[in-house]
């Protein structure tokens, strides 16, 4: 009986998933992943080599059409010859999209908050600092396949950094273009 309740449950639950017309109808969710590496070996004597790297996961639910709420995370590193820094991160998305059926087009609007945590350590140094950040970013989705999208947007950031232990604060504003791919998960027509 209880095998027969599990696959019940598992049914209702991607019955729900894919039940939804749209993109950004309720009940729809997407899932995007940004990352990248880059290794930078020297070509001059005096150069030093380094590593860096980011890897960030978010989700999304539509709770009503057109409106969503989210979590994203992420992991940053870099590794050079003199200091190790990394850091990750963690905070709730909200947003609006509009979609049609049958439109390769997704538009939105999505405020972003997140908490870093970052932590380097230098050869002469430990650094310890705490992040805000709170970011707008206004972009579109181009729908490559049923389930799958291209994330194209631009994004202003107001960070406020907190160092831990140099007791120094600063506040920064930044403009970013981001691409990443998307997953989209709905009824396709």
């Amino acid at each position: 009986m209880k095998k027969l309740n599990i696959l019940l449950l598992l049914f209702s639950i991607g019955l729900n998933v894919f039940c939804q017309i749209t993109p950004t109808s309720k009940g729809s969710f997407n899932s995007s992943l940004t990352g990248n590496f880059i290794y930078n070996k020297p070509t001059e004597k005096d150069e030093i080599d380094n590593m860096y790297w980011t890897f960030k996961p978010e989700i999304n639910y539509f709770i009503k059409n057109n409106f969503y709420i989210g979590l994203g995370m992420g992991h940053y590193g870099v590794k050079h010859e003199e200091y190790y820094k990394y850091s990750f991160d963690i905070g709730p998305n909200i947003g609006y999209a509009y979609s049609m059926p049958k439109s390769i087009f997704t538009p939105y609007a999505e405020f972003k908050y997140r908490l870093f945590l970052f932590d380097t350590k230098h050869s002469y140094n430990i650094d310890n600092k705490t992040t805000h950040t709170f970011a707008f970013h206004l972009g579109t989705i181009l729908q490559i396949h049923d389930h799958l999208g291209l994330k194209i947007e631009g994004a202003y950031n107001y960070i406020i950094e907190e160092h831990n232990t140099l007791y120094l604060n600063q506040q920064i504003h930044r403009f970013t273009i981001n691409i990443g791919i998307v997953g989209l998960f709905y009824k396709a027509e």
